[in-house]
């Protein structure tokens, strides 16, 4: 599974979130792109209250920064059990929202 991020094709750096130029040589030249979605966690915390009701029966939730190995961080939802640290692929689940789970999650393992 892959994750759809702009990326620059004049020279290749990963963008998010979405910009009109490159944050690294400024060209306009950005289109959508897969992207692994593979990459680290860096922090997590607990989301307690949420104005959102299809969030708000599924409280607390799970919230995280992840370090994509392409360089952007990402907020996304976070599975049970990871820690700051692990390896995580990140998904778009289909409301459209990222979830981080472990590696060896990703393809049933």
């Amino acid at each position: 599974m892959t994750i759809s991020l702009q990326r620059c094709a004049d020279c290749g750096t990963w963008q998010y979130p979405r910009r009109d130029v490159c944050r690294s040589c400024l060209s306009d030249a950005l289109a959508q792109a897969d992207h692994p979605g593979t990459g680290r966690l860096l922090a997590t915390s607990a989301l307690h209250r949420s104005l959102d009701p299809d969030l708000a029966a599924r409280l607390p939730l799970r919230i995280g920064t992840v370090l994509l190995d392409a360089a952007p961080h990402l907020i996304c939802f976070v599975a049970d059990g990871l820690a700051p640290g692990e390896r995580v692929a990140v998904e778009t689940n289909d409301a459209g929202l990222w979830n981080a789970r472990s590696l060896g999650d990703r393809d049933g393992k």
